[in-house]
């Protein structure tokens, strides 16, 4: 192995201790000492490869938005033959049950949220983070309006809102895990953007017989739209 693997390997390993201190006692709570201990590396390491604290917390940060970005994109590829309907359900159910259930995921997740009220760096890696999030759901909701623009409204908000709920369920889970079904809230999300999207199917319908009943060509671009 050569030393920038080598290199690149320990960081992984000290930052991902970052990560199970987090979720133990919180940021605030966890020295350095203590991210040595959970990595099971000398504190001298951790001085090698890092000038602080601060710096194990934007690489870890990174690599968890990472780890969890792979996941995904494997999990759409074993599913990219599927039907339309089937992919929109599985795709949900593993947001809600796989990413929001993540329960030490999401304690982490809202260490980062608080902290980056104060840190602008942080603040700003988040931002592109639920950027690319949104653009990910998007792309998904495309595959059921081929014809539909990705800055179109329905969209846009609809991507948004799906973002916004998978966040909120995460958070619900780790306040009230008792009282919260991330299955049934899954279950419902997906009636919810089936109908959504099914309305706009509708609406493109109409727009394409109107066109035509006025010698027009309007609404053409949604002709092929709806859910297969």
């Amino acid at each position: 192995m050569g030393r920038k693997s080598l290199a690149n390997e320990r960081r992984a390993e000290i930052a991902h201790g970052l990560y199970r201190c987090i979720a133990k006692r919180g940021y605030a709570n966890t020295s350095v000492r203590d991210i040595a201990k959970e990595a099971n590396i000398g504190l001298g390491m951790i001085t090698h490869y890092f000038k602080s604290k601060e710096e194990i917390l934007y690489v870890m940060t990174e690599n968890t938005y990472k780890r969890y970005w792979k996941m995904f994109m494997l999990f759409s590829r074993k599913h990219q033959k599927k039907a339309v309907r089937e992919r929109l359900r599985l795709s949900l159910e593993f947001l809600f049950m796989r990413v929001a259930g993540d329960k030490e995921k999401s304690r982490v997740f809202r260490e980062l949220m608080n902290i980056s009220q104060h840190d602008e760096y942080l603040l700003e890696f988040l931002r592109e983070h639920y950027r690319k999030y949104r653009a990910l759901v998007a792309e998904a909701l495309l595959e059921m309006l081929p014809d539909q623009d990705r800055e179109d409204t329905p969209i846009r908000d609809l991507s948004a809102f799906l973002v916004a709920a998978t966040e909120g369920a995460a958070l619900l889970c780790c306040v009230e895990p008792r009282r919260i079904s991330l299955k049934r809230l899954s279950s419902i999300a997906t009636r919810l953007v089936d109908s959504m999207l099914e309305n706009e199917h509708c609406e493109a319908d109409r727009s394409v017989i109107k066109g035509k009943g006025n010698g027009g060509s309007g609404g053409q671009r949604f002709a092929r739209g709806g859910l297969r």
